[in-house]
């Protein structure tokens, strides 16, 4: 009878211990979900929770509490545990086509990807520690995941994929997104004797106008390259040229007031144009003309793919993983998380300017 009543009484007391602490180890809730020899972690689930979050956020009006907002007529709340769940499940689809497309992460991979969680990491590792997230989790979930989704995107829609992007709808977003151009600067300021900068008087930036807007003029007329306009004026001033080669930028990267100018200007006319800190002289160069040039580099590839396509194939991956099947589910981990873990006084109100809320 003593012994009996002992294991209730030690019993009773682990119970209350575990209840008085943050929470016992229970191995079924370190993992959320699996497919064959690939497990995500409790704190992979725990990070797509994090985000959907925080998109549901951006849905929703400031002056609205998020976890009581409603979004595509859903409470807030299902809408981003329903969110986080297929974005485990889309992990598991883009695992699978990296697989299928035969691709492959190579040790310089590898490594690259390594660094990056490590430089993430020293930044935003303690708080997300604190919300239950590993940096194991984090790693698979923040640089693994991000890089097969990137390789599988350029696959199916670079060339010979099953969605191939048309060169000729390449370069029509490249000329209608990207402006071309060669240009120099000179700063508004000046440097004293003592080496301090000081901002220009009104007189010599009228005086620097002027004179950067009569080396517009002579390589207009052909008097000039705007090369040798960059030369001019830096030896002129005493400085360094700041001549910069003709390249490509996107359009909506540029200060309004050179993209303004940009857009008013004709194919090969260089002009004057300011910021708050300086004059430029820029000559427009038909974008079409590099457009071959700039699609040599991946990267440049992989920008124009972006902007054609990214949303859509984002569509795509959330229907395909919707669909996708052979994914084990821990429920029992699952519901033990909960979104209001996630909510502080600085984030539990939405983030758009609109007045109203997403379906409305």
């Amino acid at each position: 009878m003593k012994s009996t009543l002992k294991k209730i009484l030690c019993a009773v007391l682990a119970a209350v211990l575990c209840a008085g602490l943050a929470g016992c180890y229970d191995e079924d809730k370190t993992w959320a979900a699996e497919k064959d020899e690939l497990t995500l972690p409790i704190g992979g689930y725990l990070y797509f929770l994090s985000d959907a979050y925080y998109e549901a956020a951006g849905k929703l009006s400031s002056d609205t509490e998020v976890l009581k907002g409603t979004i595509d007529g859903k409470d807030a709340k299902d809408w981003i545990e329903e969110r986080a769940l297929n974005r485990v499940k889309a992990y598991y689809y883009i695992d699978s086509k990296f697989q299928e497309l035969g691709l492959t992460m190579t040790e310089e991979d590898t490594a690259t990807l390594e660094s990056n969680t490590a430089s993430m990491w020293s930044y935003s590792g303690s708080s997300l520690e604190e919300l239950g997230i590993a940096k194991e989790s984090f790693h698979l979930v923040a640089s693994v995941y991000p890089f097969k989704y990137e390789k599988v995107f350029l696959a199916m829609y670079g060339e010979g994929g099953e969605k191939e992007v048309a060169k000729d709808d390449l370069k029509s977003y490249f000329v209608e997104n990207y402006s071309y151009l060669e240009s120099f600067s000179a700063p508004l300021t000046k440097t004293g004797d003592d080496d301090a900068s000081t901002d220009l008087t009104d007189e010599e930036k009228e005086d620097l106008k002027k004179q950067l807007e009569d080396y517009a003029e002579k390589v207009n007329k052909g008097e000039i390259t705007l090369s040798e306009a960059a030369s001019d004026y830096a030896s002129a001033s005493g400085t360094e040229s700041t001549y910069r080669e003709p390249a490509a930028s996107q359009s909506s990267y540029l200060e309004s007031t050179i993209s303004n100018a940009l857009n008013s200007a004709k194919d090969n006319e260089a002009f004057f144009s300011e910021t708050t800190s300086n004059y430029f002289v820029i000559r427009k160069l038909p974008a079409s003309d590099n457009f071959e040039e700039f699609l040599e580099t991946e990267s440049n590839l992989t920008s124009l793919l972006s902007g054609l396509k990214s949303e859509e194939f984002s569509d795509y991956v959330t229907e395909q993983a919707d669909a996708f099947t052979g994914v084990t589910v821990n429920d029992k981990a699952i519901r033990s998380v909960s979104v209001k873990s996630l909510v502080t006084d600085s984030n539990k109100m939405g983030t758009s300017s609109a007045s109203s809320e997403s379906e409305e």
